[in-house]
C-alpha cells in the first residue's frame, strides 16, 4: 500500500544567526588554533562559552549539535592558552578533530575508513562529453546515458556535461543516450566521438498519432495507479547512488556537498523508517565568509529524495484525496525513452486555498507506467506557506519562501521500473528584523542511482547508518582533489567549478591521479 507523501517533509530548513568576532585579526586563517585565548569560565552552558571564543578569536563554530551538547556545564580557567589546546579541554574528547574553512572553525569527529563501492584492482574507460540539441547546438540538462547491456551509465549536469566511468569489461559495449522529447541515439564505445559531442534530434510525434491515442486525464492516472505492482519494483532491494546538495547566497556557493551511498529500500508494504543508507564516500566545499551573518541549513534533504519516489509515497495530485484539489489537462504526446509519453498537466483548483503543486505528469503510452514528474508550488501561494519548509529560525529573522522546483524520473530494469533521478530546489529570501535589505537563498538537493540489486547483497550495518533527516553537510569531510578517482558522478557545474577556482580549490580530471 503506498504511503502519501507529506509536503512538509520535501525541503527543510533550517535558518541560523552566524556569530561575528570583534577583537583580534589574523592573517592567515591557519593560526586561528595557535591564537592566544584567555578564559575564566564556571559552571557555564558550552555554547555561551564559544560565543566568548568567537569574539576573542574573531571567528565563529560549527559543529553537529547530535555530537556536541551545546547545553552542556564546562568550567575552565586559562591565560594565553593556544585555542586549539582550549577546544581540547572544554570537549575532553581525543576524537574530536578541527578544520579552519576562512573564519569558521570546524568540529567534527575523527573520520573512520569506510569500505568502498569500487574494486581499486578493476579498470575503466573514462568518458567526457557534452550531450546538445541537434538544431540550436544548446545543452540538454540532465538527460540519461545507460549501456545497452546493463543499466550502468549516468547522466549529464546542468550544462550537458558528463563524465562516465566504464568497466573495461563492457568495452565492446553500447552506450544509449536518451532525453525527454528526443529520439534516442546509440553509440558503440568503440566509436566514441573525440570531440565528446553527442548531438540529440528531437523528436516529432505525428499529429494523427495523438489524436487515436487521446485520453481522459483522470481515466490515465487511476489506470497508471492500478498497475503499479505491475510495472514498478514493489520489492525490496539495495542501491548504489550519488548524492549531492549546495547552498548558494546571492548566487555564490557557500556549501556544496556530495557522496556515493549504499542503501535499502523495504518492500512497499513497509514502513519508510525501514529504509537504510550508508556514507561510502563524502567531501565537501565551504565559503562562508565574515560578512555571512545569516546562514541556512538543509535539514533532510537526502530523506526528501527519497520520499520524493511519488510511486511509493503519493503526492496529492496522485492520492484519491487528492484529486478533488487539482485541474487535470492531457497536454502533449512526447518520445521518451524510445516509446511515446503522455504528459499531463495538473494545477490547483482556484477554490482550494492551500498550496498545492501545479506541474507535469508523465506516462507511458504502452503499459501506463508512470516514468516521471515536475513540479512546484505556485509562487503566490508561497507567502502563506513558509511553516512547510523552515524547520526552526530566530525570532528576529523573517524569512519568504520565493521558488520551489522538484523533479523525478524512473529507469526500466529487468521489467520493472525504479527511481533513477531526483532533484528539489527552494529559494527563500531572509531579513532580520528592522533591517531593510534582504539576503537570498537557494537550497538544492539531488540524488542519481547508479545501480540496484537484491535486498541481500549490500545490507547496510547499522552502526554504519546515516540519519538521512539530519544536515547531511554537518557530517561531510573537506573537498579533497581526485576524491572520487574512477567512480561515477554527476559533474559540477560550470558556476561550482568557478567557486572552486576563486577559492583557491583544484579539481582533479576524472581519470587522473590524485
Amino acid at each position: 500500500m503506498q504511503k502519501k507523501l507529506h509536503i512538509a517533509v520535501l525541503l527543510l530548513l533550517w535558518v541560523l544567526v552566524t556569530i561575528q568576532g570583534r577583537a583580534q585579526s589574523v592573517s592567515k586563517t591557519g593560526s586561528y588554533l595557535s591564537m592566544p585565548v584567555s578564559l575564566n569560565v564556571s559552571d557555564q552552558a558550552l555554547d555561551k562559552v564559544l560565543d566568548k571564543l568567537s569574539a576573542q578569536c574573531n571567528c565563529y563554530f560549527t559543529y553537529d549539535a547530535r555530537q556536541i551538547d551545546g547545553d552542556q556545564k564546562v568550567s575552565l580557567a586559562c591565560n594565553a592558552w593556544p585555542l586549539k589546546m582550549v577546544l581540547d579541554s572544554l570537549l575532553n574528547n581525543p576524537m574530536f578533530r578541527y578544520e579552519i574553512i576562512n573564519n569558521q572553525v570546524v568540529i567534527h569527529p575523527i573520520a573512520i575508513a569506510r569500505s568502498k563501492i569500487v574494486d581499486s584492482s578493476e579498470t575503466f574507460l573514462i568518458l567526457k562529453g557534452k550531450i546538445i540539441h541537434q538544431g540550436t547546438s544548446q545543452p540538454l540538462p540532465f538527460a540519461s546515458i545507460a549501456l545497452k547491456s546493463t543499466y550502468l551509465g549516468g547522466i549529464s549536469n546542468e550544462n550537458g556535461s558528463f563524465n562516465l566511468k566504464i568497466p573495461e569489461k563492457y568495452k565492446n559495449d553500447t552506450l544509449v543516450f536518451s532525453y525527454l522529447g528526443f529520439t534516442n541515439r546509440q553509440i558503440a564505445l568503440t566509436n566514441f566521438p573525440d570531440s565528446g559531442l553527442i548531438a540529440l534530434h528531437e523528436a516529432v510525434v505525428p499529429l494523427q498519432e495523438v489524436m487515436v491515442r487521446s485520453k481522459d486525464p483522470l481515466f490515465l492516472i487511476k489506470k497508471a495507479r492500478s498497475v503499479l505492482d505491475q510495472t514498478h519494483q514493489q520489492k525490496a532491494y539495495a542501491f548504489e547512488a550519488f548524492y549531492r546538495e549546495s547552498i548558494q547566497t546571492n548566487k555564490r556557493y557557500v556549501v556544496y556537498s556530495e557522496a556515493l551511498i549504499n542503501g535499502y529500500v523495504p518492500e512497499i508494504s513497509q514502513s519508510f523508517s525501514n529504509q537504510r543508507v550508508e556514507l561510502i564516500k563524502t567531501r565537501k566545499f565551504t565559503d562562508i565568509r565574515l560578512e555571512d551573518t545569516i546562514m541556512v541549513k538543509l535539514r533532510g534533504g537526502m530523506d526528501a529524495c527519497f520520499q520524493l519516489d511519488i510511486v511509493r509515497q503519493f503526492p496529492d495530485f496522485l492520492s484519491d484525496e487528492g484529486l478533488w484539489l487539482y485541474h487535470y489537462q492531457l497536454i502533449d504526446m512526447v518520445a521518451w525513452q524510445d516509446q511515446l509519453v503522455y504528459v499531463i498537466g495538473f494545477k490547483q483548483r482556484k477554490e482550494t486555498s492551500e498550496a498545492q503543486f501545479e506541474g507535469s505528469l508523465y506516462i507511458s503510452s504502452s503499459d501506463y507506467a508512470i516514468l516521471g514528474a515536475e513540479f512546484y508550488f505556485e509562487p503566490i501561494k508561497l507567502n502563506r506557506s513558509m511553516n512547510l519548509f523552515v524547520v526552526r529560525k530566530s525570532n528576529a529573522i523573517k524569512v519568504k519562501p520565493t521558488k520551489t522546483h522538484y523533479r523525478v524520473s524512473y529507469v526500466q530494469v529487468n521489467g520493472k521500473y525504479y527511481p533513477q533521478h531526483v532533484q528539489g530546489e527552494l529559494q527563500v529570501k531572509v531579513r532580520k528584523r528592522r533591517e531593510i535589505f534582504t539576503k537570498s537563498f537557494t537550497t538544492a538537493m539531488e540524488l542519481f542511482y547508479l545501480n540496484y540489486a537484491d535486498r541481500e547483497r549490500y545490507k547496510v550495518p547499522r552502526r554504519e547508518l546515516f540519519q538521512t533527516t539530519s544536515v547531511f553537510s554537518d557530517a561531510m569531510e573537506r573537498y579533497d582533489n581526485g576524491f572520487w578517482q574512477n567512480q561515477t558522478i554527476i559533474l559540477p557545474e560550470e558556476d561550482i567549478l568557478e567557486a572552486f577556482k576563486k577559492s583557491g580549490f583544484k579539481i582533479q580530471e576524472q581519470g587522473q591521479n590524485p
